[in-house]
């Protein structure tokens, strides 16, 4: 299903691409100021490039802004790797003592319990 619709997208914008670049065949004179470059370019062109151009240039901001949530993600993913290797060096050192005592039992049910709730986030 996601397939088709995915097609039919495809299908509808490469046909509104077709008509506007066969309605906008005129040509237009770009001058590049304060060179003395001027190009002739269908007016179609010049607008297709304009928009991919944007496109790319918010594609870039919005990549940027986000490194901060990317850094905060990261951080996360690193504690609770460390939170996971204590919890690993806690069980192992309760199975070695045999008679784990009623705080490593509340300590181990809590950290249990909290590296399963980060996880599934």
């Amino acid at each position: 299903m996601k397939r088709v619709f995915s097609s039919m997208l495809m299908v509808i914008f490469a046909s509104s691409f077709l008509i506007f670049s066969i309605a906008n065949r005129d040509y237009v004179t770009l001058n590049f100021w304060p060179s003395l470059y001027v190009y002739d370019a269908p007016i179609f062109s010049v607008v297709i490039v304009s928009i991919i151009f944007g496109f790319l240039w918010g594609a870039l901001v919005t990549w940027a802004s986000a490194g901060k949530a990317r850094l905060n993600a990261r951080m996360m993913r690193q504690k609770l790797n460390r939170r996971e290797r204590e919890l690993q060096l806690l069980l192992a050192q309760s199975k070695q003592n045999q008679h784990p005592t009623k705080f490593e039992e509340k300590l181990d049910s809590q950290t249990k319990s909290s590296a399963v709730a980060l996880k599934n986030k």
